[in-house]
């Protein structure tokens, strides 16, 4: 009955071991030590809006204040579109993204919203 006790214990000791080197690894995927190293980048009609640091809460509209407008929120390391007044809402329906080259479009509104590696261009 030891043997097994201690096999249990050095199986746990094993799993929470690579759980925290996973937690250190994701911990540190967002944020290196000289600054982000994933970016969203926010563009209307094709020109670049902004870049935002997914570490970073924020929330903001892009477009007019009554029509024609998407509610973009950073929360959590993750960007989504929180509310549009575009008819069929997929870009509000595509939940958020933190990964590069996930995406986010409204196309009636002429929004992208995409995740990239910082220092790379897409």
């Amino acid at each position: 009955m030891k043997r097994e006790q201690r096999n249990s214990l050095i199986l746990a000791a094993a799993l929470f071991a690579v759980l925290g080197a996973a937690f250190l690894v994701q911990r540190f995927l967002l944020r290196g030590p000289d600054g982000p190293t994933v970016w969203a980048v926010v563009q209307v009609g094709g020109r670049e809006l902004q870049r935002l640091d997914l570490s970073k809460d924020v929330e903001f509209r892009v477009g007019n204040d009554e029509i024609d407008y998407n509610l973009v929120r950073v929360e959590g390391g993750k960007i989504m579109v929180a509310e549009a007044d575009c008819a069929d809402e997929i870009c509000v329906y595509t939940g958020a993204v933190s990964q590069p080259g996930e995406l986010i479009a409204c196309l009636p509104h002429g929004l992208l919203i995409y995740i990239e590696k910082a220092g790379e261009q897409n």
